[in-house]
């Protein structure tokens, strides 16, 4: 059996519970057990470096897949303070990631169906984007409301920051530019699949926002998100509440308040 952290994946996996966030900072041993799992599973090459190894290059520790398997290719993590980080190159190539992910793809969906059920596997199309209608007048907050009620929100996995406590996943997603750990400024995937839909949230914004200037629009549904704080912003942010809810006040921290209390803000 596994102990620490891996363990409680182990059983949260067998329960069909939430899965645990990992602990800051993520023991080394737990990390390299953790890996020695992965490549049982995931047929890929694994480099493991501590942060000094990294900066002085020298032999790192290596990850295989069992005996006369195929590997689809090599990454790179570095252990820093804690955290596994994944260098930006190499990446494995295009047509290595594909068809790996051709080969996994029935453990994956079977491990969706499993873990999450209907709802979870539901994902967005760009034929519901086709659908959308982008009006010639102004558009009105009814509209926009109507206009995220057709379409399928995405499920994610990824804030543990404001996902509430037992929750899985938030219906979430941001749209515009976003920074991808590895891959660095770049567009959401979000605007290909809703070229539409971008242009009547920005229409809407920038008129009721005609100097308000911004890079991304966060979208947000059913869920009241912990208290945190977006370290990632930079400038003020603009808020819009949509739809027929009861509370959904929005709390903000006054830096003018040397106490660093919480005020409540409501612009309804």
């Amino acid at each position: 059996g596994f102990g620490g952290w891996l363990g409680d994946v182990v059983a949260a996996l067998g329960e069909k519970q939430p899965l645990p966030v990992a602990p800051s900072p993520l023991p080394k041993p737990e990390a390299l057990a953790a890996l020695t799992e992965l490549v049982q599973v995931v047929p890929i090459r694994i480099e493991f470096k501590n942060i000094l190894d990294a900066i002085a290059p020298s032999d790192a520790q290596v990850f295989t897949p069992p005996s006369g398997q195929k590997d689809f290719g090599t990454i790179t993590l570095v252990y820093c303070s804690g955290e596994l980080h994944a260098l930006m190159e190499p990446r494995l190539p295009k047509d290595d990631a594909t068809a790996l992910n051709d080969q996994l793809a029935d453990q994956i969906a079977q491990s969706h169906e499993a873990f999450y059920g209907e709802e979870r596997r539901k994902t967005p199309s760009k034929l519901e984007d086709r659908l959308i209608q982008v009006p010639d007048g102004k558009i009105e907050p009814d509209f926009v409301w109507r206009t995220l009620e057709s379409i399928t929100w995405p499920a994610c996995e990824s804030r543990k920051n404001v996902t509430p406590d037992k929750a899985t996943y938030i219906l979430a997603f941001p749209m515009g530019m976003v920074l991808n750990y590895c891959r660095g400024l770049m567009c959401s995937r979000s605007l290909s699949i809703f070229p539409n839909l971008a242009k009547v949230l920005t229409r809407f914004i920038n008129e009721e926002k005609v100097d308000f200037k911004y890079t991304t629009i966060q979208l947000n549904r059913n869920y009241a998100a912990k208290m945190h704080v977006d370290g990632n912003n930079h400038g003020p942010s603009f808020i819009i509440a949509l739809g027929a809810f009861t509370g959904g006040e929005l709390w903000v921290l006054d830096k003018e308040d040397k106490f660093g209390t919480c005020k409540q803000k409501d612009d309804h």
